[in-house]
């Protein structure tokens, strides 16, 4: 961020991290703000109409969220996550109010691909077949 952009959320980085730099994305910013901002107050920063806050401003959100951890060692279950958790008074209101949600919702596993080594494709090692075996 010190050429003043802003960089694009990977799983590399914290997972509160990528919950502010995922928020800066949906809000389209381009410029970062303390994590204890209201999501709103980000909304309206990036000059959106805080009428469409939080439906359904937050449905991109939510999607784009869900996008991010999906995989990964941070993997997390964000399917209970809906724009009714963003109204006046609720649990989400800051940045900081999210990534605590994001990093308390249930962890995934997502399953590793094993590794090619060892494996013998048996046909190509001359193996009998069918048709050509004893």
């Amino acid at each position: 961020m010190a050429d003043g952009t802003i960089p694009v959320a990977d799983d590399t980085m914290g997972l509160s991290y990528r919950v502010e730099l995922t928020v800066y994305a949906w809000a389209g910013s381009t410029a970062t703000v303390p994590t204890t901002t209201a999501l709103k107050d980000v909304w309206a920063i990036a000059g959106l109409p805080v009428s469409e806050y939080p439906d359904p401003a937050t449905y991109d959100l939510i999607a784009k969220l869900t996008a991010q951890f999906n995989t990964g060692n941070d993997a997390r279950d964000l399917s209970q996550l809906t724009p009714n958790y963003f109204n006046p008074g609720t649990a989400i209101q800051t940045i900081d109010d999210l990534a605590s949600f994001v990093m308390n919702s249930p962890t995934v596993i997502t399953p590793v691909a094993a590794p090619d080594e060892g494996v013998v494709d048996t046909l190509a090692a001359g193996a009998d077949t069918a048709e050509g075996g004893e």
